[in-house]
């Protein structure tokens, strides 16, 4: 039996990215949607130190899971995530970064173009 995520929102959300998907033939979305499904003990969050050393300036990246606080972060990014804890999001606005959710990200790009997935 597959064991994945129990909230009714993140159900939701894991839905609407396969949906659209399918729609705008958009693969990104289906794959942010199996990573979101995996079951926590598969999961791994994502550090600030993790951006920095991954991600290019002004690029915009997904992360699957929770954004934590460890590290430092000096590039200008589009941020989407399935949560970030709150020194984590203090530190990226400090640093010019915009954070949204990731609903708000396929809302405004539905085709995923130019956003790169991080985990």
């Amino acid at each position: 039996m597959k064991k994945g995520p129990e909230s009714a929102s993140v159900i939701a959300l894991c839905r609407a990215l396969v949906k659209a998907s399918k729609k705008n033939k958009a693969p990104i979305w289906a794959r942010v949607a199996e990573l979101i499904e995996k079951p926590a003990r598969r999961k791994f969050a994502v550090n600030l130190y993790g951006l920095q050393k991954n991600a290019a300036e002004g690029e915009t990246i997904v992360v699957p899971t929770k954004i934590l606080s460890l590290g430092k972060i000096s590039k200008k990014l589009t941020v989407a995530a399935l949560s970030v804890s709150k020194p984590a999001a203090a530190r990226l606005a400090k640093a010019g970064c915009t954070v949204i959710s990731i609903a708000k990200l396929l809302e405004q790009n539905p085709k995923g173009s130019k956003v790169r997935i991080i985990v």
